[in-house]
């Protein structure tokens, strides 16, 4: 695997009884690819008014 996320780790531990792998042991983070920041953008109509995490 060359390119993946933490979704894929989550979702496959999920989805399958039993893997030939282990998610957590067998994977180590190896670089930094990217980081992105997100942003949030709605219409002045719409009828969120804030954002809360």
């Amino acid at each position: 695997m060359l390119i993946t996320t933490n979704t894929t780790h989550a979702a496959n531990a999920s989805l399958f009884k039993k893997l030939p792998y282990d998610p957590i042991k067998d994977f180590a983070p190896v670089s930094l690819i990217a980081k992105v920041d997100w942003s949030w953008w709605c219409r002045q109509t719409a009828r969120c008014r804030r954002c809360q995490t």
